[in-house]
């Protein structure tokens, strides 16, 4: 779900950035007022499109998009995967690209920048439910993305990745059904038509 969070957060930070001139002036306090002013105008009069990798296509740019990949250690697992409550538990790594298109340089940077500090503003809220952190593992430099040139129209692509973990809990099903038996040999049956 970090996926599903993330694109969620972003989509609030860019309407909080929008709608803020002084939070967003405090993005870009490294550029003169006037360059961070502009900035500020050349996001308000863009409409960000936001979307889950592979689930529809998009011909509005700018486009922000994730992709989630999880995997899980032996080396950081509780013995028997036992939590409290007799619980069961799985310690999951996860990891989200955020993909940023855009064919205008400026405001792949003004994106590139709220990403980062929507995951910040927000951090509090992934860690209210369940997330044990969450963390900028870095970003790619900006290259042009040849699926998406047109005409002479370059598209540009910015990539940034974040890993967390969560705990995945489980409750423990009815005792009655919690013993599989395991047979040696398989009963098979017929096919009946």
């Amino acid at each position: 779900m970090l996926d599903y969070h993330t694109l969620h957060t972003i989509t609030n930070g860019v309407h909080y950035f929008k709608t803020n001139q002084t939070a967003f002036r405090t993005l870009f306090g490294d550029v003169s007022q006037t360059y961070a002013d502009k900035l500020f105008n050349k996001l308000n009069e863009t409409e960000v499109s936001f979307n889950q990798s592979y689930i529809q296509n998009h011909e509005k740019l700018p486009l922000i998009t994730t992709k989630l990949t999880e995997n899980s250690s032996d080396a950081v697992q509780v013995l028997n995967n036992r939590s409290y409550n007799n619980n069961k538990v799985l310690l999951l790594n996860q990891n989200v690209q955020i993909c940023i298109y855009e064919t205008d340089q400026d405001v792949l940077r003004v994106l590139h920048r709220i990403v980062q500090a929507s995951m910040l503003v927000f951090k509090k809220n992934f860690l209210e439910i369940g997330y044990i952190n969450i963390e900028f593992n870095g970003s790619k430099e900006t290259i042009v993305n040849p699926d998406l040139v047109s005409e002479g129209v370059l598209t540009f692509e910015r990539i940034l990745t974040y890993n967390a973990q969560k705990q995945l809990i489980v409750q423990p099903i009815d005792e009655v059904i919690t013993e599989v038996f395991w047979a040696t040999v398989p009963t098979i049956k017929e096919n009946i038509n």
